[in-house]
């Protein structure tokens, strides 16, 4: 009896010590639960669909690889902030707007994204921050982390991209807009990446690569990722776009020796001397042997 007592306790122990560290079960979201999920963090165990569609979630659109994701409404703005590193993955689209099912529901709200700092949003989608109509429908991302564009990022005119981080484009950022009015971020382009824009913003975008320079990309067309996204003049042509491309060392032209002429020429006489110059050493030669005989002539005499 008392045997069997001992193991009672002893399994009611190894429970009491393991349950605290075992996650009883993952939770389940829906777009119903959206107001309903101010600040409650969703984790990468949580599953988070819209539409019947993973929002968030293991194969999803959204893969949250540390950390969690919060929901939040501010300012009549539903603020999804990213706490952690997160992942959008290749082939899907992300659009900072109020997902169609939830219009009704949230009377217009608009929509931000926030990366916030120490954190890392990866899009290797993507992700399209599109211009609004008015009020706070424009989308809105403030990046105070780091952004690693490997896909796309489409910034339409009136929305909305900055924040104190840092974004590193290794894939594509387009800015549709005057002046890129709308990107007051700190953008490096990276040697694999291409930036778009209806004008210059050159002067917004820095270089990452040592030995790179910012250039003119020739081909300026870029083809969007969705059909009813055009440029002012109505195709995908920009008027701007810019990649990197290894610095072009100058090159000063090589210079001729220059050669002392004077010492050419002697040089020159030396190995050609002219037939006048030959007579005048034969003649020379020869008026100092008559010298040489009428001394010697002179000496015998006197003996």
């Amino acid at each position: 009896m008392k045997s069997k007592i001992k193991k009672m306790l002893g399994l009611f122990v190894f429970c009491a010590a393991v349950i605290p560290f075992t996650n009883v079960s993952a939770a389940t979201y829906t777009e119903q639960d959206l107001t309903n999920l101010n600040n409650t963090p969703i984790t990468s165990e949580d599953t988070f669909t819209v539409g019947g569609s993973t929002y968030i979630g293991t194969d999803g659109a959204l893969t949250i690889n540390s950390g969690n994701i919060v929901f939040s409404i501010t300012n009549d703005r539903i603020v999804m902030n990213i706490n952690g590193d997160v992942t959008l993955n290749s082939g899907q689209n992300f659009f900072i707007k109020v997902p169609d099912a939830l219009s009704a529901m949230t009377s217009g709200m608009g929509f931000a994204l926030v990366i916030n700092n120490g954190s890392t949003l990866n899009i290797n989608g993507t992700v399209i921050i599109p211009a609004g109509s008015g009020g706070n429908t424009n989308g809105l991302v403030t990046n105070n982390g780091t952004v690693n564009v490997n896909g796309t990022v489409e910034l339409r005119s009136t929305g909305s991209y900055s924040g104190t981080g840092t974004t590193n484009v290794n894939g594509n950022f387009v800015v549709y807009g005057i002046n890129g009015t709308n990107l007051n971020s700190n953008i490096i382009l990276q040697n694999t990446g291409s930036i778009y824009a209806d004008s210059d913003v050159v002067s917004k975008v820095s270089a990452g690569v040592n030995g790179m320079q910012i250039t003119d990309k020739a081909n300026k067309d870029y083809d969007s990722v969705t059909a009813s996204v055009v440029t002012a003049n109505g195709n995908n042509t920009f008027a701007y776009a810019y990649e990197l491309s290894p610095v072009q060392e100058t090159m000063t032209p090589e210079q001729t020796p220059t050669t002392d002429t004077t010492e050419e020429v002697k040089k020159e006489e030396m190995k050609n001397p002219e037939t006048s110059d030959n007579i005048l050493v034969y003649g020379a030669l020869a008026l100092a042997g008559l010298g040489v005989i009428t001394v010697t002539s002179r000496k015998l005499l006197k003996h």
